[in-house]
């Protein structure tokens, strides 16, 4: 027999990236391995004399841990919630190595032994930062321009008879600007430092508002910060029902998706930091990722499950259907045929441009500019070459959808008028365009699922073959945009807006 097998420890490292290359990072426990992380942005607030006080924003990173036994299964009850903050290099403290350490115990015991016998040949070492040094003496005249010298200096005692032409020896450390640049970029470097430790294994981690939350298995922790200590403080809890798989928050909103009890709702409070439930979904299904999605004073939940749909949910209180608030409505679906493991929320840029400041002169008295030229049948501004897009006005979300299978994907909001045009040519299109290998588009796109479902809300259009009336014949579109009642010039400016919204980031 021979001897046992070696085991496999892993290590793995949360590392800091800037430009593309590695500045610094924080080396995790043996088999410890990082599910999540995010950036987070706190105001600490800070008293002076004089009952004056400031507001500092300061920039943090989250990161939960979990840890794999030695059969790489997960071990329960073992993980981190890390708590890091973000500092320059430059106010890093650096330790002296060991030769720095001899040569300045060094320099230390010829400076004493000089000042005790002048006479003794000693050698001083200086290192100094000036802009000009001018050095005269009997034997030579030195005359350096740099940023950085190192000067020797050899004396000799009165018995010595002295050379009149002997030259000083220096060695200078002539510092190059790339020197320079470099130890200026290493002290403006960030860098990771550990500030708390919490409870794990934690699964979830995100902002909300001037707090942390976490999700432990199926209990979620929500973390204040104390700005005196940078340390963080659990000031309130909610127990879900099985475990937590996706966490969404908007503003005071928060989401959850559960492993076999699907979405609830939930809305914090700062004033006594409660977590309180307001709607859930009594469909059991398993849910892989959730996220918020917004159009105007709307606000919908995007969720996605683990037979390939996508349902977009929305809390209702004035429907009779919704019992009062406490059931969240299917407002649409649409099947994607793999599962998606990523909603990432975006803003979709707003479609008026960025308004410059106008100075006015008194005696001007020319008229206002004309509104910006729109295209027939949109309401979307002419896209001239160079132009920018307003971004702080957005009061809209899309989301981009990423799948296992590798597919991407983006959802995005529509008007109503737009909609229903393009809803009635996807109809005709699907009846009088032949498909490929002759499939049917509408059917697949229905929700499916094993379990029984009394409806099959639809709503969500199928971008895949609305894109294949740009391909078509010329004829074969006017004939088509004829049914729908408008020109195929039309059509094709909802189209080139749609893409034009969804392909700026």
């Amino acid at each position: 027999a021979g001897p046992a097998p070696a085991l496999v420890v892993r290590e793995h490292s949360l590392v800091l990236i800037q430009g593309g290359a590695v500045v610094d990072s924080y080396k995790l426990q043996s088999n410890e391995r990082v599910v999540d992380s995010t950036v987070v942005y706190f105001t600490l607030q800070k008293a002076l004399p004089n009952h004056v006080m400031i507001f500092e924003r300061r920039v943090f990173v989250a990161a939960c841990t979990s840890v794999a036994d030695k059969r790489g299964e997960d071990t329960q009850g073992n993980g981190r919630l890390l708590f890091f903050g973000l500092d320059y290099g430059l106010f890093h403290e650096i330790q002296p190595t060991i030769e720095e350490e001899s040569v300045q115990k060094s320099m230390d015991v010829d400076a004493k032994a000089g000042t005790e016998n002048e006479d003794n040949e000693h050698i001083d070492r200086m290192i100094f930062s000036v802009d000009k040094v001018e050095e005269e003496s009997n034997s030579a005249t030195l005359k350096v321009t740099t940023s950085k010298i190192v000067v020797e200096s050899t004396t000799t005692n009165a018995t010595t008879p002295s050379l009149p032409n002997a030259a000083i020896n220096v060695l200078p450390a002539v510092v190059s600007e790339a020197a320079s640049r470099d130890t200026f970029l290493k002290a403006i470097t960030p860098k990771l430092s550990l500030l708390w430790t919490g409870p794990g294994p934690a699964s979830v981690v995100k902002q909300l508002g001037e707090f942390l939350l976490s999700t432990v298995g199926a209990t979620v922790f929500v973390y204040k910060i104390i700005p005196a200590t940078l340390e963080l403080e659990q000031v309130s809890f909610f127990f879900a029902q099985f475990y937590i798989t996706s966490v969404s928050v908007v503003k005071n909103y928060v989401v959850l998706a559960d492993m076999f009890h699907s979405v609830q709702l939930l809305f914090w409070r700062s004033a006594d930091f409660s977590l309180n439930l307001i709607s859930k979904d009594y469909d059991n299904r398993v849910y892989l990722s959730t996220a918020f999605m917004m159009d105007g004073s709307k606000l919908g939940i995007v969720s996605a499950d683990d037979e390939g749909n996508l349902q977009i949910l929305q809390e209702n209180t004035r429907k009779l259907e919704s019992i009062k608030g406490t059931r969240l409505l299917c407002l649409s679906d649409f099947h994607l045929g793999s599962d998606a493991s990523l909603l990432l929320p975006h803003d979709v840029l707003s479609a008026e441009q960025v308004k410059k400041a106008v100075i006015t002169q008194p005696m001007d008295n020319r008229p206002p500019p004309p509104p910006p030229r729109t295209r027939k049948g949109s309401s979307f501004p002419l896209q001239l070459f160079g132009t920018r897009f307003n971004k702080m006005s957005s009061v809209r979300t899309s989301l981009l959808v990423g799948t296992m299978d590798g597919a991407l994907g983006q959802l995005i909001p529509l008007d109503e008028r737009m909609y229903k045009r393009l809803l009635l040519l996807q109809q005709i299109m699907t009846m009088l365009v032949p498909s490929p290998l002759f499939l049917n588009q509408r059917d697949y796109r229905l929700f499916k699922s094993t379990k029984f479902r009394m409806f099959k809300k639809k709503g969500v259009l199928d971008g895949c073959v609305l894109w294949r009336y740009n391909s078509l014949h010329p004829q074969l579109q006017e004939e088509l945009a004829s049914i729908v009642g408008v020109t195929s010039y039309t059509i094709k400016e909802n189209l080139h807006e749609i893409e034009s919204l969804g392909r700026y980031f």
